[in-house]
């Protein structure tokens, strides 16, 4: 399944019910401009890194920093199946 890094959402408290969830790691930040590319770890995922695109006004009103642990979570219908 694959869900489009605009559409994921970070968030340092658990999410609302009925949204997929996943814990993760915080691996890094980079500044695009008008948003904020943050690249994670899925926790059951150690190999696996996670690219979340941010609107800057978002980051900035709860910026991250690497290493630091977050809820990645989606709504159910953005997940597509990879053919």
């Amino acid at each position: 399944m694959q869900v489009r890094s605009d559409r994921l959402k970070l968030q340092r408290g658990l999410a609302a019910a009925g949204n997929q969830t996943r814990q993760a790691s915080v691996r890094a930040v980079e500044y695009q401009g008008t948003y904020v590319q943050v690249s994670v770890t899925p926790q059951d995922f150690a190999d696996a890194q996670w690219t979340v695109t941010v609107p800057d006004c978002d980051f900035d009103a709860q910026p991250l920093a690497p290493g630091e642990t977050v809820f990645v979570t989606w709504a159910p219908n953005e997940a597509h199946a990879l053919i």
